[in-house]
Formats: C-alpha cells, structure tokens, sequence
C-alpha cells in the first residue's frame, strides 16, 4: 500500500483471516472490493502456489545446511524471479509491473551501453511515457497468457479418450468436502 496506494480489488481464498467482520468494515471504508475464491478452485489457488515453489527451490538451493541465513538469500532469489522471462507471457514480472527492463548490477559495476546512455532528464519524460503504456504491454501479456492456455488445452485434449456412458452405468465420482469434520 505504501508503494501503490489502496488496491481497488483484492482477491483472497476463503480463510477466516480474510472472512471476518473487522477486515470487511476495513474493506468498506476503503472501498475495496473484496472477492473471494471458490474453494478448490486450481485457476485461483495455483498461481501462488508456483510462485512460492519456485522460490522455496531456489531457497533449497542456495541455504543448503544451514537454515539460519535464509534471510540473505532471499533478495537475490527474488530479483532472479521477477526478472526472469515466463513462457506463458513472453515478458518478465518487473516488465508488467514497471513497463520497462530491469536493470541488473551486472550492467552497473561493468558500465553497459544502457547506463552509458544515461540521461537523467530523458529518463524521467520516457518514465512517464512507459507508465502511460503499461496497460497496453499488460492488455499484449494476458493476450499471451490465452493464447497459450488455448494451446495447452488443445494439446490436452488430443490425448483425452472420449467415453460414452448410458443410462445404468455405474462411473466413479470423486466427492471432495472441505472443513467437513
């Protein structure tokens, strides 16, 4: 909130913490609006999970034995992460966020073309000229994301046996209950 101001929309699963008197009313007197995920829903419930994956992997990687300095490690880990390139959008985390590229420490210590380039005053007048099309390059990436989900689902879908049933024929059903006891 500090760095982007009040969300208008925040989309939560349906945990207690979320699902209370006291963070609605905080909700409706920002005017916020509060969504919440269908329980089991993989479309909502994954993305987070992946991304934390990815994360704890390289966590895992970098901390090996000892446990107790994660805490370094987990800049670099995220930086690697948000400015790494992801097939479904063909562009980084930090690119739809701030419309631009990332620049990397690499590029400063050895004095790339990009920060030869540098101009203070041009920077500012292409930054706000890169806010004005975020929407665009992110309208371009969901683009992508559909694209590809329509390719993952036809590919899916060539390997998926068609069955016919009638009517007395017993089938299997898969019953999952949630915060039943």
């Amino acid at each position: 909130m500090c760095r982007y101001g009040i969300p208008r929309i925040l989309v939560t699963n349906n945990g207690t913490q979320f699902n209370n008197e006291e963070f609605r009313k905080y909700h409706e007197e920002n005017e916020i609006d509060l969504r919440f995920t269908s329980v089991a829903h993989p479309q909502a419930n994954g993305q987070e999970k992946v991304a934390n994956r990815i994360i704890l992997d390289g966590l895992k990687k970098r901390i090996e034995k000892s446990r107790n300095n994660w805490v370094d490690k987990i800049f670099p880990i995220l930086w690697a992460y948000r400015t790494t390139c992801r097939v479904t959008t063909r562009a980084t985390p930090f690119i739809l966020e701030y419309g631009a590229k990332a620049v990397i420490p690499v590029e400063i210590s050895h004095s790339s073309p990009r920060i030869q380039a540098f101009n203070a005053k041009e920077n500012e007048e292409g930054k706000r000229l890169t806010l004005n099309l975020i929407d665009k390059v992110r309208d371009a990436a969901h683009a992508k994301i559909m694209e590809y989900l329509k390719k993952a689902s036809f590919y899916y879908n060539l390997r998926v046996k068609e069955r016919f049933f009638k009517q007395g024929d017993l089938v299997l059903r898969k019953v999952e209950a949630y915060g039943v006891g």
